[in-house]
């Protein structure tokens, strides 16, 4: 099936066009024991494994949640800068996978935690995101300090208040964008002896709206006798649609493709193949594509709506709000 047919059926919306956030098997669900799917351990003397039956608050999402015991693993040293960048927590017993974003608008990333411990030591559990070059500190409890206000346990250990942890991705790493792969690092750590090792609950990793990593955007901007064409894509080498109509008798963002009402341009621009510099194209390693076009195209303030079509990587469409132009007048009305 040609691209361009694929774009006009989701511009139509005969396709789904809801996208997710790529954290594989995030609430344990999709196996019933041992380790989860998706997940490696990682560490010597501890035990990531799933669990079925509740206990001190969770599961929190399903009817699954995985378990951290340290065991014999340590001694165990924190993230150098809590709750901020540094290195991170080493001698532990850890679960982490690595993932990317496949919806730029989805980047706040949260769980619940609970920690479970017994000792005159500040064991601890951790959660770091890594993106390959930097690693943020996202969460930290100790024995010392945030256990024994939680609710019971089966293992009659003393717990910490059930606790949901969150994290805005796009503000914390400004230079992510969707092909970014972030590492998630869950910590179980003992400080001292093994004789009352520590122990976590993880559940419900979900991803939410938050600050997006980058905008499509398009613009024509007056430039005397030349148009401007400036086109910005969410990340580098993403495949664009320049959609035009001319026919703009009525409200803008109210038509039934994409929000625009099409016409013969808009047919002849999406069906156009890929190598169509600023019509259907890639966007180069910056994400940009910019272009001085001749003004005498079209006469002077003649009016036409448009937005810009970005194929993301899981071949879903972003699509931008529609822009009502006036040509060489006006960027947009």
């Amino acid at each position: 099936m040609q691209r361009s047919f694929v774009l006009v059926l989701a511009l139509l919306g005969l396709l789904g066009a809801s996208l997710a956030a790529q954290v594989q098997n995030p609430s344990f669900e999709n196996n019933a024991f041992g380790v989860p799917v998706n997940w490696s351990p990682s560490g010597v003397g501890g035990t990531v494994v799933l669990q079925f039956l509740p206990d001190a608050g969770v599961p929190t999402q399903g009817v699954r949640y995985v378990t951290l015991d340290a065991g014999t693993s340590g001694p165990a040293t924190p993230h150098t800068n809590i709750g901020g960048v540094g290195s991170d927590a080493s001698g532990t017993m850890k679960m982490l996978q690595s993932f990317n974003i496949a919806d730029s608008t989805m980047t706040t990333l949260s769980f619940d935690c609970v920690l479970l411990g017994n000792d005159d030591a500040a064991d601890f559990l951790e959660a770091s995101i890594s993106d390959g070059s930097s690693t943020l500190n996202i969460a930290h409890l100790d024995v010392l300090n945030d256990v024994g206000s939680g609710p019971p346990s089966f293992t009659g250990l003393p717990t910490s208040p059930l606790t949901t942890i969150s994290v805005d991705l796009g503000a914390a790493f400004p230079m992510a964008d969707i092909n970014t792969v972030f590492t998630l690092i869950f910590h179980i750590g003992n400080v001292g002896d093994t004789a009352q090792p520590a122990r976590a609950y993880i559940d419900n990793i979900v991803m939410s709206a938050g600050t997006p990593f980058g905008d499509n955007s398009i613009r024509f901007i007056p430039a005397g006798s030349w148009v401007q064409l400036e086109i910005r894509t969410e990340a580098p080498f993403l495949e664009y649609y320049t959609v035009i109509s001319h026919n703009t008798a009525f409200p803008k963002g109210t038509g039934p493709f994409g929000g625009i009402w099409p016409d013969a341009q808009t047919w002849g621009f999406v069906t156009l193949p890929l190598g169509n510099a600023g019509i259907h194209d890639l966007s180069n390693a910056a994400g940009e594509f910019n272009a001085n076009v001749w003004a005498g195209l079209a006469p002077a303030g003649f009016p036409f709506d448009y937005f810009l079509a970005v194929v993301l990587p899981s071949g879903d469409f972003r699509l931008t709000p529609v822009k009502r132009g006036a040509w060489n007048v006006a960027e947009d009305m």
